[in-house]
């Protein structure tokens, strides 16, 4: 299996969240976005994607549903 998703987060003295989703492409990073956005109840102020975001991974990880599940159980 590849590397986990790697998720950094960042709180700046007024209280904006900068996050950046590292080793998931596409709509899974995008569903993955959507996660860390509903958790943290904010909204997007701007996105950059990066190339990795365009990268052919030939197949979804699965990697939001994964982790949307952990949460349900916890």
């Amino acid at each position: 299996m590849a590397d986990d998703p790697v998720i950094d987060l960042e709180i700046l003295p007024d209280g904006t969240v900068r996050f950046e989703i590292d080793g998931v492409a596409g709509e899974d990073c995008e569903a993955l976005e959507r996660l860390v956005l509903e958790a943290l109840g904010g909204e997007v102020v701007s996105r950059e994607r990066t190339r990795a975001f365009y990268a052919r991974t030939g197949a979804k990880t699965g990697v939001a549903q994964r982790l949307r599940s952990l949460l349900k159980r916890g």
